[in-house]
């Protein structure tokens, strides 16, 4: 495909404005195709959808509608020729305005797309080293399996309460006092685990107390090195980017709502806010997250760090397995980009 008068110019916020015209020729050559896409759709009197005859299917579109059908079948040829053979590294949707449309005409447009911006990492090695260094070690104390213990000892309050008065409802457990709490017995462990005696439950007891404390101090351990070196990062965050977040933030939003049961829309006037606003309120930390992924993307970059096949092979299968309409391919990219965050995480923490 032929682009004239094509210019490329580097705007501020990691985004690239495209200009430039497509050949006559090239153009008109999609005629043919967005007639037939659009016949398609388009219903005539006593004939079935599709198959009007062509020169009532024109009467029936019109001019306009054709032309504009036949500019996106070109620029769906000619955007990837563009950013292939100009070497644009581009993310997300492009925002296409069409600057000239007629017959027998060259196409005009000008195509605005953001870019992956230059990322200047600081030495994350060292910063993910100190912090790794003084992080805390996760224990388990005997007061907290003691607390543990005491949840326990105050479900079976109340289901005790129950068995004993089952017309009565609503029955608070964790109004009871300490004191009176029952002692717990292996039958009644064995309804909540597989519990050989009440040694065996303490020291399970223990085990899982000290996994949730190990996960939470991963967790608070991961975000502190991220957050530290995005910090000291120099991003340009594209726009695009952050908005996606911002996206995410609000679809979560919804989501909790709703199982609330609750609706979006009276929320909103609830506290009243409107969506932009929200939308507002999400930016600051829609940011950090956006340049947090483009630094561990750039980590993976310069560490080479990829996921191993088999992996992603075997996480695509549980998902199309659990999901029979699923896009293969966007299912490894996302597979792909979980395994690879999971990879730069732990090289990092173990800069020790």
């Amino acid at each position: 495909m032929q682009i004239n008068n094509l210019e490329i110019n580097k705007l501020e916020k990691s985004v690239v404005e495209i200009k430039g015209e497509i050949d006559v020729k090239d153009f008109e050559a999609g005629r043919d195709s967005a007639i037939l896409k659009l016949s398609e759709h388009i219903e005539v009197d006593g004939f079935r959808k599709g198959k009007a005859p062509k020169d009532m299917v024109l009467k029936k579109l019109g001019d306009q509608i054709i032309l504009e059908e036949m500019a996106q079948v070109a620029l769906n040829k000619a955007y990837p020729q563009i950013i292939m053979d100009n070497k644009i590294d581009a993310i997300g949707y492009p925002q296409i305005n069409i600057t000239k449309l007629a017959s027998n005409n060259p196409l005009g447009f000008t195509i605005t797309t953001a870019v992956i911006p230059e990322i200047k990492l600081p030495d994350y090695k060292s910063i993910a080293k100190a912090i790794a260094n003084k992080a805390e070690k996760a224990e388990v104390t005997e007061q907290d399996v003691k607390g543990f213990i005491t949840k326990i000892k105050k479900m079976k309050a109340h289901d005790d309460f129950h068995k004993n008065n089952p017309d009565i409802k609503g029955h608070d457990h964790a109004e009871v006092a300490d004191e009176e709490l029952p002692e717990l017995d292996i039958e009644y462990l064995k309804t909540l685990g597989d519990f050989k005696d009440m040694e065996d439950f303490r020291t399970k007891v223990k085990e899982d107390i000290l996994k949730e404390k190990e996960f939470r101090a991963q967790e608070k351990n991961r975000l502190e090195i991220m957050e530290a070196i995005g910090k000291e990062a120099l991003i340009d965050v594209p726009d695009i980017l952050v908005n996606s977040e911002i996206d995410k933030m609000i679809s979560r939003m919804k989501s909790d709502i709703s199982k609330m049961g609750f609706k979006y829309d009276d929320y909103l006037k609830n506290i009243g806010k409107s969506e932009e606003a929200m939308r507002d309120e999400f930016r600051g930390d829609a940011e950090s997250r956006a340049k947090i992924q483009m630094v561990v993307g750039e980590i993976a970059v310069q560490e080479k760090i990829r996921p191993e096949e088999a992996k992603v092979l075997e996480e695509i299968k549980k998902i199309t397995e659990i999901y029979k309409d699923v896009d293969e391919a966007n299912a490894r990219n996302y597979i792909e980009s979980v395994l690879i965050n999971e990879e730069v995480f732990k090289f990092l923490e173990n800069q020790k």
